[in-house]
């Protein structure tokens, strides 16, 4: 595919390509952390023949711990980014369309997740992508993860790499609090050890940097910086400016045999927070073997062209639900239920739309405390919905309705409905043993969903089921 000069600007702070660090990662076992979304925004300017230009781009970035591990005998994190609501628009002085075109190319090309390795010293050890990405967009996304890049040793001075160089960075840091770290890091042309190279002519660079990293508890607060690129050698004379979209400046130094960027970048941390679809989705793209995502990237483009054309039938699954209330038998409303609970459950509800396990929870609620046979039946139903859904709202729910309904058919179907459960939490299995031992009318068939439960969970759980199962039957007999 072939990209405009403008997309070149866009990406002139990263384009000077590094190849990547040797060393291979081996995931040890899965994160426990939240996912945590940052703001990023940076503002590029370009000067070309007296004719100026802007690209800006916004975007969040969503992180999520995928896993840890070691990355050449070190202990390791590694971490996958999704790109979301992101904006890049343009400014020209004269008329055109190649800055919108290449707006409208990146943005798309953007969208594609990607994740990164870093070491437990701080250092971004590699960026892993899908190994069908133009350079240019993968030096953007090296970028981007090279903002979360510190120095958790708080040497004075570290060997470093990015996507311009290897280099001596330079540091000092400020402690406010207790695991609150402010690191200030620079980099000037002296301390370039290995510069990246145009490959066709061989320009050298020179860099100046001068950053800030905020870490606190681990987590990653800020990172901000300035960054200046000269490179030399025969070319055309060009005037580039890279920077946050809090202000403008421009650099008119340029000569007639090199090319210069430079620029601020901003990132900075809104909220973390629980969301389980977001680590699956994550785990998923792991799922393959490095730098071979494409299969993924399909499904998933797959999943949100169905899910689109699902709520583009139904913005609401209430009519589903009273479809179903007057006639459980109703195949195509039922299929269309669980069509948008399990896409819901894999990669979160469509945007502008209210989520399916809410309005299941909603009418739940209607029927909850009826005796009639219809509302028991829809009741049953709507249960089986989440136990289909599987998110722990739902088994709480689930849990609930087995502890506190009257109804001993109704127990047991709903016990019944526990073993279809494909990701229970091990809180649940705590409150299912608890039951165990303390019931008398539903023990049997608890006994037999708990068992069923071991099935799609893993070795340390299943061990865990057994050994309850067969502690309880001695203790019974």
């Amino acid at each position: 595919m072939a990209f405009s000069r403008g997309l070149v600007s866009f990406i002139a702070v990263f384009i000077l390509y590094r190849r990547e660090t040797e060393g291979k990662y081996i995931a040890t076992e899965t994160c426990s952390e939240d996912t945590c979304l940052y703001l990023y925004s940076a503002n590029v300017v370009q000067m070309m023949g007296g004719t100026e230009s802007q690209l800006h781009v916004n975007t969040d970035v969503k992180t999520v711990c995928e896993s840890v591990g070691t990355f050449d005998e070190l202990k390791a994190t590694r971490y996958c980014i999704d790109l979301e609501k992101t904006t890049i628009y343009s400014q020209q002085q004269l008329v055109g369309d190649e800055l919108e075109n290449t707006a409208k190319q990146a943005k798309e090309l953007l969208k594609e997740p990607f994740c990164f390795i870093q070491t437990s010293d701080g250092k971004i050890a590699s960026v892993q992508h899908n190994h069908n990405e133009v350079i240019s967009v993968v030096n953007m996304k090296k970028g981007i993860a090279a903002a979360f890049q510190g120095n958790f040793k708080q040497t004075a001075e570290e060997v470093e790499e990015d996507t311009q160089s290897k280099h001596v960075s330079q540091y000092r840091y400020e402690t406010p609090g207790e695991d609150h770290v402010i690191m200030y890091r620079t980099v000037d042309s002296e301390n370039i050890m290995q510069s990246a190279v145009n490959e066709e002519n061989e320009k050298p660079i020179g860099i100046q940097k001068s950053e800030v990293v905020e870490y606190k508890k681990g987590v990653l607060q800020s990172s901000s910086g300035t960054v200046k690129v000269t490179v030399s050698g025969p070319g055309q004379t060009e005037q580039l400016s890279y920077q946050s979209s809090d202000s403008v400046t421009y650099d008119e130094s340029f000569g007639s045999n090199e090319l210069s960027g430079t620029g601020k970048y901003t990132l900075k941390l809104q909220k973390c927070y629980k969301k389980a679809s977001v680590a699956k989705r994550s785990v998923n793209i792991l799922a393959l073997k490095e730098n071979d995502l494409r299969a993924t990237f399909e499904k998933e483009e797959h999943d949100k062209l169905e899910m689109a054309q699902l709520r583009k039938e139904a913005p609401s699954i209430k009519p589903l639900l009273l479809r179903l209330h007057n006639n459980l038998t109703d195949t195509s409303a039922g299929n269309h239920v669980r069509s948008i609970l399990r896409l819901e459950a894999k990669n979160g509800p469509l945007p502008g739309t209210v989520p399916a396990i809410t309005e299941v929870m909603d009418y739940l609620s209607l029927v909850s405390n009826s005796s009639s046979e219809k509302d028991t039946e829809m009741r049953v139903l709507l249960y089986s919905f989440l136990s289909a859904e599987g998110s722990i709202d739902s088994q709480k729910a689930l849990m609930n309705a087995i502890q506190t309904t009257k109804d001993q058919k109704e127990r047991n179907t709903l016990t019944v409905q526990l073993a279809f459960v494909a990701n229970i939490h091990p809180d649940m299995l705590s409150q299912i043993e608890n039951l165990i031992v303390s019931s008398n009318d539903t023990t049997d068939a608890l006994i037999l969903s708990y068992g069923a439960l071991a099935s799609s969970l893993s070795p340390d759980l299943q061990h865990r089921i057994v050994s309850f199962l067969v502690n309880h039957i001695n203790q019974t007999t």
